[in-house]
């Protein structure tokens, strides 16, 4: 037995529908048959009436398999007020860039990735513009893949590369910068009105000195967490405070909380959004490697 989501039943239905010689339903007769079929289960789900049947009708040239065959729908009383599906302006072929829209978002919403989409647009390296673009790279400054995109004109063409821009020159700063940035404005929010009580104020502020010791012994560490070898599964650790005494915390628990207090405290939009995806992607491994620490 196997379990098919709606997205997946999307999928299967569009490369039936748009490739009638995939294996599956290639039968000119049994292909008619089952576009009306679908069409009828439409609906009587959505209202609309089949005035007639699926056939196979190609405008002359036509090489593209997913527009040979036709089926006429009309509104019928149980559709919606306008028409409904049926009378969407996006199933006219000259504005239907809507409907190919929603079936890629549904396609990316069971993995398609843009890759995949290259594939299919794409030329490969026989080609000679995405041939010429390649000799004309420059490793790590600007790359050309095969398959490329490419875009035809008079006297050339545009291939689609790819060009490199560091953390720095787009403004994005390391995972030890951010968290500093976090730190300082921790801090700003604690030295003023916070609406904290009193245990929660000294639980932050204990834990604005962990992330500070943190950041100085491990800078590094955190900056190539991504590639850090996991130890141990997550867990609390122990940090004692200046006064001497032992408080335990989860250390991605920590992060979150100050990065919310860094937020009220004038942390900008754009550290706020990294320091949450630093949170969200290395949160469970920063609980595991510091409380493997602890127990070496």
């Amino acid at each position: 037995m196997k379990s098919i989501n709606n997205g997946q039943m999307a999928a299967l239905l569009a490369n039936i529908l748009t490739n009638p010689f995939s294996g599956e339903v290639d039968a000119q007769e049994a292909f008619e048959e089952f576009f009306t079929e679908l069409t009828k289960l439409v609906c009587n789900y959505c209202g609309g009436e089949v005035i007639s049947p699926a056939t196979y009708a190609p405008a002359p040239g036509d090489q593209n398999w997913a527009t040979h065959y036709l089926v006429e729908v009309t509104p019928s009383a149980s559709s919606p007020d306008g028409g409904g599906i049926w009378a969407s302006p996006d199933l006219d072929a000259k504005s239907s860039a809507g409907l190919r829209s929603k079936a890629l978002e549904a396609l990316k919403g069971i993995g398609l990735t843009f890759s995949e989409c290259i594939t299919v647009f794409g030329a490969d390296d026989k080609d000679p513009f995405v041939a010429a673009a390649r000799n004309k790279a420059s490793e790590g400054e600007l790359e050309v893949d095969a398959p490329a995109v490419v875009s035809h004109s008079d006297e050339g063409a545009y291939v689609m590369g790819w060009i490199w821009v560091s953390n720095e020159a787009a403004g994005i700063l390391s995972n030890s910068e951010v968290l500093e940035k976090v730190l300082d404005h921790a801090r700003l929010g604690l030295a003023g009105q916070h609406g904290l009580d009193a245990a929660t104020e000294i639980l932050r502020d204990t834990q604005t000195d962990w992330l500070e010791d943190l950041i100085s012994n491990f800078a590094d560490e955190l900056d190539g967490i991504e590639s850090e070898v996991l130890k141990g599964v997550p867990g609390p650790i122990t940090w004692v405070d200046g006064s001497g005494k032992a408080v335990r915390f989860m250390p991605s628990d920590a992060l979150s909380q100050l990065r919310l207090l860094a937020r009220q405290n004038g942390l900008s939009d754009t550290l706020a959004d990294q320091s949450e995806r630093f949170c969200i992607q290395y949160g469970n491994k920063l609980d595991a490697i510091l409380a493997a620490l602890q127990t070496t």
